[in-house]
């Protein structure tokens, strides 16, 4: 994951996970989410919002600050953004059909995931993904493919 990472090109990424994974993750998620280091958010139209509002840097700052600064994102860019997340969730979605995606992975044990489903939880890692679904975290002007892993 981390070649993969490097090779991309982009330093930021956002691991992302459905219910199931979520529950998997156990006392993680809750953990993550009281300290402020994951999101709770109501599907790709949100996450779009978010990672856009992230992109441009909020660091430290907590679960409401971050929702206000997703609420005032640039809806047009929020649209591209969501358009360009639900189909690297459909490239996901078939791989995990096929059983193996273009990097090798082999295990999809969450998926399909659905651009309607929610809860989505996000977060910025600084470590593997629990099986998640990694989506690079783009600049408004950053227009490469999304990497999934």
């Amino acid at each position: 994951v981390v070649a993969a990472e490097l090779e991309s090109g982009s330093s930021e990424f956002v691991l992302l996970l459905n219910q199931p994974m979520a529950a998997e993750a156990g006392k993680h998620i809750e953990h993550y989410l009281r300290k402020d280091l994951m999101v709770t958010l109501d599907g790709t139209h949100s996450l779009a919002r978010w990672m856009l509002a992230n992109a441009e840097g909020a660091d430290g700052e907590t679960a409401e600050q971050a929702a206000a600064r997703a609420a005032a994102v640039d809806a047009g860019a929020a649209l591209a953004l969501e358009a360009t997340i639900n189909a690297t969730l459909a490239d996901y979605n078939a791989a995990a059909e096929a059983g193996v995606d273009a990097f090798g992975k082999t295990a999809f044990r969450h998926a399909p995931i659905s651009p309607e489903e929610r809860p989505l939880y996000a977060f910025e890692p600084p470590y593997n993904t629990i099986d998640g679904l990694r989506l690079r975290n783009p600049s408004h002007t950053d227009t490469r493919p999304l990497f999934y892993r």
